[in-house]
């Protein structure tokens, strides 16, 4: 389900711009590649379950960062405004 905390964070990054981690989050093995961040204009992380067989990588929600008003989040806040709850249809 999508919850009000999540909605306030997709808004706040759509209208500001800027970067969300929660606060529980830690850079993996290669650490945050500043020079990489700043030439994109949306980035995410990502996640792998640890299973047998191996799982998809999912996008992540408990990090990414955006340009101010960017066409992804406006879809996101769209989705969510209509009423799908997911962005799997």
């Amino acid at each position: 389900p999508i919850l009000q905390t999540d909605i306030w964070r997709y808004a706040a990054l759509y209208h500001l711009g800027g970067y969300y981690a929660d606060a529980d989050c830690s850079l993996g093995p290669h650490g945050w590649d500043a020079q990489l961040a700043g030439a994109a204009s949306f980035v995410v992380g990502a996640e792998r379950a640890r299973a047998f067989p191996p799982r998809p990588v999912k996008f992540a929600q408990w990090f990414f960062g955006s340009q101010k008003q960017h066409v992804i989040l406006k879809w996101i806040l769209r989705a969510i405004l209509k009423g799908r709850g997911t962005l799997v249809e």
